[in-house]
């Protein structure tokens, strides 16, 4: 389904007057992960996670082309492992829970395309840069299982190197850091 005109994919409007949004999303999830080393699976262990997040923000609207917005939430984030068949590696469960502020800035680059991924269909496609940076910090205090600072920053752009073509590109990285240790980092790039 196409968003309406002035919207993103995370709500945040690009027209003003100024716009505030409030949310929950949630999921369970229950699978199967492999272990890898040097490119081959040298090990599987089954992985059970509950996310839930509630979360608002503020934005004064779309300003000299642009549209920002200030947030703060409460996230829960548990991981727990098992043992999958053949396999004796398990990792150490994980319970995250921790409040947060973030930014979210856009560029209003919209185009309205038309049958692009979907027949018969116009759909808003955002050219224009876009930035989301999210610091976290989770606590016995808020019901986590340990101390640990979370950061998650986004970046995306859109190019038309032609008349009929499009190129949309993101970048995604995560880290978590308790004491002088920090967990491996989550870096993904898309295009």
């Amino acid at each position: 389904m196409a968003r309406p005109s002035g919207s993103t994919s995370n709500g945040l409007s690009t027209r003003s007057p100024p716009r505030w949004a409030a949310g929950v999303q949630g999921f369970s999830d229950d699978r199967v992960d492999p272990l890898y080393d040097g490119g081959r699976i040298v090990g599987r262990f089954r992985h059970r996670q509950e996310f839930l997040e509630v979360y608002g923000g503020l934005s004064p609207g779309l300003v000299d082309g642009n549209a920002a917005r200030w947030l703060a939430g409460f996230t829960v984030d548990r991981n727990r492992f098992s043992h999958a068949q053949g396999f004796g590696f398990v990792p150490p469960e994980r319970l995250l829970a921790y409040p947060w502020i973030g930014y979210h800035w856009i560029e209003d680059g919209y185009t309205v395309e038309r049958d692009l991924n979907r027949l018969e269909r116009s759909e808003d496609y955002n050219l224009g840069r876009q930035l989301g940076l999210r610091l976290g910090f989770s606590s016995p205090t808020f019901g986590g299982d340990r101390d640990q600072a979370i950061f998650t920053g986004t970046a995306s752009a859109g190019w038309r190197p032609a008349p009929a073509q499009i190129l949309l590109g993101s970048l995604f990285t995560t880290a978590r850091v308790h004491g002088p240790w920090s967990e491996p980092r989550v870096a993904a790039a898309a295009s």
